[in-house]
């Protein structure tokens, strides 16, 4: 937290704002607690009680007189010009997986180690979700990088990253009437050592299923299409530098997972050759595929992907980042896996380290579509394909089939009475809103 601040403060910032981002988080707590008195009360009473940032207590003021001083004699080195960001972003001449994320080292161990900051960042990132009308939302992370030393319990990062789910998506129903459901997988990284591979599997395993009756709630909007869903862990993933760490090698660690049959998907062929995307479906069983670049050199890989829809996991901004095809965007397979009729979605990869939002990145595939040497009529990427595209993020949801049907059903009634309003039609037949079926 003291160094949160203190960047702050050389990026020209107050100790006021950062009262004022935790005393927002904190008021949102009170609010919703005083609005609901069922089952899920205690839970909101426990977060509030386990929310008590330092700056708030004042506590963190103490050390900040020394560091105040320092600030003003560098004054103007690095005021107004982002320093967190600048040491977490990915750099301006990336080319590689490796230099991308150069900055994650600030935000495992150095940022995340304490309850209240891992509830803040995911409160932010679920409310920045929000604004963008995003319904449904899988979170990646790695509880295991979130401790302060291996004798810490994993259960306190992941206790923090569910609460600040549960409360920050009941808050939007409850009080701003928008829905969101979010949920997280759980990600082994590949340089890691095997026991802390087995904490993010066991963590995935325990806490797939929650005690949902406890959390279900009896708060209906009238007219209001969705219900608020809690949050779990939904799956797991394999990430990190690709280079040397084929998927194959880590069936070991993938066994309990196989043997719970959760969903898994596997980075593979983001900057190596289809050789690993191979393993990840045959050796992993990937139900979903991290960026898949190298796969039109494997054609009868590619038919394969097309028969089963193996979901590929496209990422515009990260992958233009690490220089597939030397950063040439006329080489971005979009285009071609799409003709191929390959199941695709598009996602942000990190919004940290990228400053990317969702809707930025369909901008980028829409450029990419558009540029690419294969669409030589040079075709626009349509509104009905953009929609065909979020469908498919529907279908491969981490989620079982009935939770499924029931939050595609809501979307797809949204996505109607939307397109009727947009062009001034009415509906000709009544919608039942209890009983709508698509």
């Amino acid at each position: 937290m003291t160094f949160i601040v203190y960047i702050g403060l050389l990026e020209g910032r107050t100790l006021n704002e950062a009262e004022e981002f935790f005393e927002e988080i904190q008021n949102r707590l009170n609010n919703l607690k005083n609005k609901i008195s069922n089952e899920i009360g205690p839970l909101l009473e426990t977060m509030c009680e386990r929310f008590c940032p330092k700056i708030l207590k004042n506590e963190i003021t103490k050390n900040l007189d020394e560091q105040i001083k320092i600030k003003e004699h560098i004054k103007g080195k690095f005021e107004g010009k982002e320093l967190l960001w600048s040491l977490i972003k990915a750099p301006d001449d990336c080319t590689s997986l490796k230099q991308l994320f150069r900055g994650d080292s600030f935000n495992g161990r150095f940022l995340m180690q304490r309850y209240e900051n891992i509830f803040a960042c995911v409160c932010y990132l679920v409310n920045q979700a929000a604004e963008e009308d995003i319904r449904y939302l899988e979170i990646r992370v790695a509880p295991s990088g979130y401790l302060k030393n291996e004798s810490e319990s994993i259960t306190e990062a992941i206790t923090a990253l569910l609460n600040a789910a549960d409360f920050t998506s009941l808050y939007l129903y409850v009080v701003e009437k928008k829905f969101i459901w979010v949920n997280f997988i759980t990600t082994l990284k590949r340089h890691k050592d095997p026991y802390t591979r087995a904490q993010e599997v066991a963590s995935a395993i325990i806490y797939r299923q929650r005690e949902i009756e406890k959390l279900k709630l009896d708060i209906i909007h009238p007219g209001f299409l969705y219900t608020w869903k809690p949050s779990k862990i939904v799956g797991v993933d394999l990430a990190g530098q690709e280079e040397g760490y084929p998927p194959g090698q880590f069936i070991e660690d993938f066994s309990p997972i196989f043997k719970v049959c959760s969903f898994i998907t596997i980075h593979a062929g983001e900057e190596t050759s289809p050789q690993y995307i191979w393993e990840a479906i045959y050796k992993l069983h990937a139900n979903r595929i991290g960026h898949a670049l190298s796969i039109a050199g494997y054609p009868s890989l590619m038919e394969l992907l097309s028969d089963t829809q193996v979901c590929i996991e496209l990422c515009p901004t990260s992958n233009e980042k690490t220089g597939f095809s030397g950063g040439k965007k006329e080489k971005y397979p979009f285009f071609r896996y799409l003709l191929k009729g390959l199941s695709l979605t598009i996602n942000t990869d990190d919004r940290g380290i990228l400053k990317t939002t969702l809707s930025d990145e369909y901008v980028k595939a829409a450029e990419f579509f558009y540029f690419s040497e294969e669409n030589t009529k040079k075709l626009p990427l349509t509104k009905w394909e953009i929609l065909k595209i979020i469908k498919a993020g529907f279908d491969n949801m981490f989620i079982n089939r009935e939770e499924k049907r029931e939050l595609l059903k809501w979307v797809e009634e949204e996505i109607y009475q939307k397109i009727l309003h947009y062009y001034e039609i009415e509906p000709i037949y009544s919608v039942d809103k209890s009983e709508v079926s698509l």
